[in-house]
Formats: structure tokens, sequence, C-alpha cells
């Protein structure tokens, strides 16, 4: 009978590991859905850098070959044609000013466990040994 109540308790111990293991392990469904959501994150920051650096592409081009942007910018700086006057508007500001965004830094969070391998082992060994408590209690009792 004590064989029975001992490998019911093993049977449920390996159980509650592997279940346990399976959900909230290291690798398990909650660890996956937390990196899945570190995915998209990092996906979205890679599409956000890819818009700025086709802006910036757009800018570097307009530098070299349009003379338009290069008058304005240099209009902007204070520079003028010879024999040009131009008024400044106080006040106003520049078109130029804090153009250039270069994105921002995500840094992947540590995937962390709901518990650890050794609290899975701590909590399947406990859960054996109170099956095979309650096992050994309930049958002294039929007995009686």
């Amino acid at each position: 009978m004590k064989l029975r109540f001992g490998l019911l308790s093993i049977w449920v111990a390996v159980a509650v590991y592997s279940i346990g293991s399976f959900i909230y392990g290291p690798t398990g469904l909650i660890a996956m859905q937390h990196l899945e959501l570190q995915k998209e994150k990092l996906t979205g920051n890679m599409e956000e850098l890819e818009i700025i650096r086709q802006n910036l592409t757009y800018s570097v081009d307009s530098l070299l070959y349009d003379r338009e942007t290069l008058e304005i910018l240099a209009r902007d700086l204070g520079y003028g044609k010879p024999n040009e006057s131009f008024i400044r508007i106080s006040g106003t500001d520049s078109i130029f000013k804090n153009h250039f965004v270069v994105g921002g830094l995500v840094t992947p969070e540590q995937s962390i466990a709901p518990l650890a391998e050794n609290q899975l082992r701590f909590v399947a060994l406990i859960s054996g040994v109170v099956v095979f408590l309650l096992c050994l209690l309930l049958g002294k009792r039929e007995r009686s």
C-alpha cells in the first residue's frame, strides 16, 4: 500500500514540476510571451529608425544637390549673397533648428521567469510530500 502511495506522490511531483516548467519556467509560456513583447518593441524601434534614416538621407541629398536648400541654410546662419540685404524678423524660429532626430535607444529587458528552476523543484517536492502524507492519513482512516 505504501508503495502505491509513494508512486502516486512521485507521479504528482513529476507532474507538478512538468506543468510548472511548461508554464512558469525560464523557457515556459510566460517567458515566451515576454520575449514576444520585446520582439515587437524592437521591431517597432527598427521601423522608426528606418524612417529617420530615410529622412536623413533626403536631408543629405538636398544639401548636396539642391542649391535653394543651401541658400536657405546660409541665410539662416546669417550669410547672404554679395550686394544682398535681408530682413530678419525677431521672434521667429529657424526652419532648421532641431531638425536632426537621431532616434531612441531601446535596450532589451532581461527575461525574468516567474519561477526559477530551484523554486519549481521545491514546489514539486513539497507537493509530492503533501500527497504522500495525505494518502497515508486517508489510508489509516479507511482501515479504522
